[in-house]
């Protein structure tokens, strides 16, 4: 028996092309179902289109009013995905991977300072210049003096830790960029690879939904790290592009990817172009952060200094002036090493006041009278030491503490520490509610639901069902047909 369209197979035929469509969409609910808790993965849908009909219109076609229907076909498996939703939720995630650097970094320098706490430096400092205090008062006491000399070795021991403790801040911050930097390496990598297979997929008129879903995750994760302008090519592959300081950067192109390097010395990130490295400008997420996050802790390790050098500058201009109890004079309480980095790095307590109290000038005159034979004998003089402790709240008019004092100029940088992570915390915060908003609204549009995939499926189900009943039908039929032939 011959196949025909216009005879007793036309519908059959139809009713086959139900069966396997319907088969088809139970088979991608399946696959939706399977997946639901995937990440990354995209909600997908068949898309089922009416056959072409018959008869077509032509001179030739057969008599008869109308067009009957031949049935149904799939026409693609699609991936129900909102490349807007895609690309505000990437920006938002660049913004949320600098505020996290950000809010991570100052969080670290502040349990640094540990302000305010018992071990803190202000603390430190306050029983510091309390010891000049008493030594004002007792300027003979020997016990009073070894209190001060602790004390002293204590400050100075601070400040070399706090600038160790933001110098390991900053190394860490250029190791985690190093990871970074590979990390991005290696998705650009990995985005090329997908474009290959997605190209070959499409080129062969198919849909390669589940890597595409693969190349958007590595996308997500890429925009947390870094900011980027992406364009899908005909072909199914993606463009990604970085600025730099001369024009934008191609990361990936086609099956081809960019390295990028990062110089730990300058903290600058490149690319080879040809043998000219070029410098990459970033604009958003972490590296950004880092970025910012590693001129913060350069800022704050500038202030430290500044402090720990006008801290050891203002003592010693006193304390050069005024007189041991051996009439010793000319003495510089601190001393800063000049090989050291930094103020904070490098001062240390005199060695020859650690070596014998009793060269603290708490006098302003030589109590052996050796200069000032009047003064012989005036060993309670604390005149020098009291105008030490007085520098505390001295405020200043000129130089790096202009307008302010020692105490306060401390004091100003550790609340403008509190603000700076308090706003990062809240930026943070902010911009993670704002992510979360999109992330929602995107697994809204693309993400499983099984209820409403059970529903689908009972659909396709009935309709798989209704098919079958019509084939059933025609093998009634037929039968009948054979049965009176026979007769």
């Amino acid at each position: 028996m011959v196949f025909s369209l216009s005879g007793t197979f036309f519908g059959l035929n139809t009713a086959l092309r139900g069966l396997f469509a319907q088969q088809k969409a139970i088979n991608t609910t399946a696959h939706n179902i399977a997946n639901a808790n995937t990440e990354g993965y995209t909600r997908q849908q068949v898309v089922m289109e009416t056959t072409a009909p018959f008869p077509m219109p032509s001179l030739n076609k057969p008599g008869g009013a109308g067009q009957l229907g031949t049935g149904v076909d799939i026409s693609q498996i699609a991936r129900i995905r909102d490349a807007f939703l895609d690309y505000q939720l990437r920006n938002e995630t660049a913004s949320l991977g600098r505020f996290e650097k950000h809010w991570e970094t100052l969080s670290q320098v502040e349990t640094i300072f540990m302000e305010p706490s018992e071990t803190g430096l202000s603390t430190i400092l306050d029983e510091f210049w309390a010891g000049w205090e008493n030594l004002s008062n007792n300027a003979e006491n020997s016990a009073i003096r070894t209190t001060l000399k602790e004390l002293a070795k204590t400050v100075a021991d601070t400040f070399n830790h706090l600038s160790s403790q933001l110098d390991t801040i900053q190394s860490d911050i250029n190791s985690i960029v190093d990871i970074k930097v590979r990390e991005i390496n290696t998705y650009a990598e990995q985005i090329a690879n997908l474009n290959k297979q997605i190209a070959s997929i499409q080129l062969a008129g198919d849909n390669p939904n589940d890597l595409k879903d693969r190349r958007d995750l590595l996308l997500d994760e890429l925009s947390s790290l870094i900011d980027f302008s992406y364009t899908e090519q005909e072909d199914g592959t993606v463009t990604i592009n970085l600025n730099t300081v001369k024009e934008p950067m191609t990361l990936v192109k086609g099956y081809s990817f960019t390295t990028i390097d990062f110089d730990a010395t300058t903290g600058k990130l490149s690319y080879d172009d040809n043998g000219t490295s070029v410098e990459i400008k970033v604009g958003n997420g972490q590296l950004k952060g880092l970025e910012e996050a590693r001129s913060m802790v350069e800022n704050y390790h500038t202030i430290l200094d500044t402090f720990a050098l006008n801290l050891a500058n203002e003592i010693n201009m006193l304390h050069k002036d005024g007189y041991g109890l051996d009439g010793s004079t000319n003495i510089e309480f601190f001393i800063i090493d000049p090989n050291k980095k930094g103020a904070a790095a490098g001062i240390s307590l005199n060695s020859v006041i650690d070596d014998d109290v009793s060269k603290i000038a708490a006098s302003s005159d030589d109590p052996t009278g050796a200069t000032k034979p009047e003064t012989e004998g005036a060993v309670g003089n604390g005149d020098n030491a009291l105008a030490i402790y007085q520098l505390a709240r001295k405020v200043f008019n000129s130089g790096d503490l202009a307008g302010t004092s020692l105490n306060n100029y401390y004091k100003n940088f550790i609340a403008e520490l509190g603000v700076a992570a308090n706003t990062a915390k809240r930026n943070e915060e902010n911009q993670q509610v704002l992510v979360d908003q999109l992330t929602s609204r995107r697994e809204a549009t693309s993400g499983v639901s099984t209820d409403e995939e059970m529903v689908n499926l009972i659909q396709y189900q009935r309709a798989y069902e209704a098919a079958a009943k019509i084939i059933g039908v025609y093998d009634e039929m037929l039968e009948t047909i054979i049965n009176d032939l026979k007769r």
